[in-house]
């Protein structure tokens, strides 16, 4: 019994010793790392650091900067100029060998953050920048985080302005692919070379944007003609096209559906003129209003703009057709109906029983009446046709 007292007592006291020895080294671990020792070592790392040597021990050798491109929000995208606006985001990693400590001495700090004006650092520039050349991040302050082993994470980024080429030939249902060429301008590829940490930008931080739809992002590196290491962001975004579908596509339909239906009037209402000469001026209106929602373009130009005036042609057409057949529906009986029409009446209408001779050899008589209604069918039949081809052409256009 009192071996067996004596046997627990021996382990409570073991594991009493290790609890105290445990809990010492944890306060010692985080009370060693105080304010004396951060200052001391900021002040031994930038003693006789020059900023502008570049930190490789042999200058001969070339730097490897990591890049890894971070995509927070698309902001806007300008046809017309051929511009895009977005907010972004770095994280460029190189090795300092200036920077290197032993964390013993300093309290066991492994890391430290040092202003990135005191220390080397890439400048970055976008080369197909649409504002002035500046370094990206040069409008705000960014910390570098150094390691212990000489590690050095510097996280430049802002809002960027870049030159786009833009084709809205199937605008809306448009596809936009846009390059960034991103190089360190002054730093030739035997200085300074990028790397992409990842093969896409990174949407940790990404705001969906309400037009336009992210598809790619993919990234790259190569070396540009001027022998500099260059990072390369190939994106492609598609348009949303709800809302240019309500407003334009469907409107432009409705017109163009309408239009022919003025050949099916009597000409006896006398609303013919009108109603076609109503529809083409509701349509022009219709197309001035929304043409603040078309991109401006001519290089290449949009090919829904090139239907819309082609549907305007068909629709002052049938104010013609309309026009030529009131004009023959009033002719009277002795006036000549002229050769076109009566080639129409008998083509339209003879096969149709509309026109039927006494004797096969006596001559067919064609009333201004029965051209009217030839031209009629001939108006009617051509502008539908005509107009279904265009939606089809631009349908199967934009598919493609």
């Amino acid at each position: 019994m009192k071996s067996a007292m004596n046997l627990k007592f021996r382990v409570f006291a073991r594991n009493l010793k290790a609890g105290a020895l445990y809990l010492t080294i944890c306060v010692f671990t985080v009370t060693g790392q105080n304010l004396k020792d951060a200052k001391l070592l900021q002040a031994d790392l930038l003693n006789n650091y020059k900023p502008s040597v570049r930190p490789v021990l042999n200058q001969s050798e070339t730097l490897n900067v990591n890049v890894t491109f971070y995509i927070t929000s698309f902001n806007s995208f300008n046809q017309v100029d051929e511009t895009i606006s977005m907010t972004m985001g770095t994280t460029l990693t190189w090795k300092d060998p200036s920077l290197v400590w032993d964390p013993a001495s300093y309290g066991n700090i492994t890391s430290t953050t040092l202003d990135s004006n005191k220390i080397w650092t890439p400048l970055i520039f976008l080369l197909n920048s649409a504002d002035n050349l500046k370094t990206i991040g040069s409008d705000a302050k960014f910390q570098c985080t150094v390691f212990n082993t000489g590690m050095v994470r510097h996280p430049p980024g802002g809002i960027i302005l870049a030159k786009c080429p833009t084709d809205v030939s199937k605008f809306p249902f448009d596809t936009q692919i846009c390059t960034l060429k991103i190089i360190p301008w002054g730093m030739p590829s035997f200085q300074v070379t990028l790397t992409s940490v990842y093969s896409e930008a990174q949407l940790g931080f990404y705001t969906p944007h309400s037009d336009w739809t992210l598809l790619e992002r993919k990234t790259s590196t190569g070396i540009t003609d001027g022998n500099y290491s260059a990072f390369y962001l190939n994106m492609k975004f598609k348009r949303q096209s709800l809302y240019f579908n309500i407003l334009i596509i469907i409107p432009t339909l409705l017109f163009a559906l309408l239009n022919p239906l003025v050949f099916v009037l009597p000409v006896d209402a006398g609303e013919r003129v009108s109603l076609a000469m109503t529809i083409l001026l509701s349509y022009v209106i219709f197309l001035t209003l929304v043409s603040g929602s078309i991109p401006a373009t001519s290089n290449p130009m949009c090919f829904l703009l090139l239907i819309m005036i082609v549907i305007i042609s068909i629709s002052a057409l049938i104010v013609i057709g309309a026009i030529l057949s009131a004009k023959y529906y009033y002719l009277h009986a002795d006036e000549n109906v002229g050769a076109l029409p009566k080639f129409l009446a008998k083509r339209f209408f003879l096969q149709k029983g509309k026109i039927v001779p006494i004797e096969d050899e006596q001559e067919v008589v064609i009333t201004g009446k029965d051209a009217s209604r030839a031209l009629d069918n001939v108006f009617f039949f051509t502008t539908y046709a005509a107009i279904i081809i265009c939606v089809l052409c631009y349908f199967i256009y934009v598919s493609f």
